[in-house]
């Protein structure tokens, strides 16, 4: 019984390759040849990182809308099913697939005056930054 259950697992198939006891044995004809393994890190494609593009969100709504399942727009997005999932449900709190502003330090100089420094800068190349500042920016 114990030499017949280890002869039943060297005959199975594991990922693909088969793992025969009568490949050892003389005048086996697949003795030479060589078997490929379906691992599944080669079969399927390797799932994307970093954040989802906008029409990567928009496909996401609509694949659910028509009632396919987490897991089957993660595979033919691939993306992982958890970033599916947590990004649909981020969807229907907020009701739209646009990021919201992120935070950060107000600037001190708006558009119009950083452009008129720059442009003040490249008149007077000698001219020293403090003095630059209180001809063009005063206030800052």
């Amino acid at each position: 019984m114990y030499n017949t259950r280890i002869s039943h697992l060297l005959s199975t198939k594991v990922l693909g390759q088969s793992y025969s006891s009568d490949r050892r044995q003389p005048g086996n004809p697949s003795k030479n040849s060589t078997s490929t393994i379906n691992h599944p890190s080669t079969t399927m494609p390797p799932e994307k990182t970093g954040n989802l593009t906008e029409f990567e969100k928009g496909q996401i709504v609509a694949l659910k809308e028509k009632s396919l399942s987490f897991s089957e727009i993660g595979k033919i997005l691939s993306r992982p099913k958890s970033t599916v999932v947590s990004f649909y449900n981020w969807f229907q709190k907020r009701g739209d697939v646009k990021n919201l502003p992120m935070p950060g330090r107000h600037k001190i100089i708006d558009s119009r005056t950083h452009r008129r420094l720059v442009r003040e800068s490249k008149k007077a190349r000698r001219l020293p930054l403090l003095e630059l500042r209180n001809e063009v920016a005063p206030h800052v």
